[in-house]
């Protein structure tokens, strides 16, 4: 089976939800509470996923958005390694 780029972009998107899941797990929300998500990466390629993956993150992880900038104050706040790229990846309610 040969993996396409549009394959392996997928499982990188699919593993950032379940790392968003996880994130929302450990800050203890409501299964059903909505949250929001805000990234900062120096990455063009994780950015690029979050755009083209934006609106199935949002659905699987129960995100009201996810946004490029960081805040202050988070709930949670952990880093997303894929290969030698990172990104910061913040929740607050």
């Amino acid at each position: 089976m040969i993996i396409t780029d549009e394959l392996k972009d997928e499982g990188v998107a699919r593993e950032i939800s379940r790392f968003l899941n996880q994130m929302r797990k450990d800050a203890q929300y409501n299964i059903d509470t909505k949250v929001n998500c805000y990234f900062h990466t120096s990455s063009s390629y994780l950015e690029s996923i979050l755009d083209r993956f934006s609106e199935m993150l949002q659905h699987e992880a129960l995100l009201n958005f996810l946004e490029k900038k960081t805040i202050s104050k988070p709930d949670i706040n952990s880093d997303f390694e894929h290969e030698d790229m990172i990104v910061t990846f913040q929740l607050s309610q």
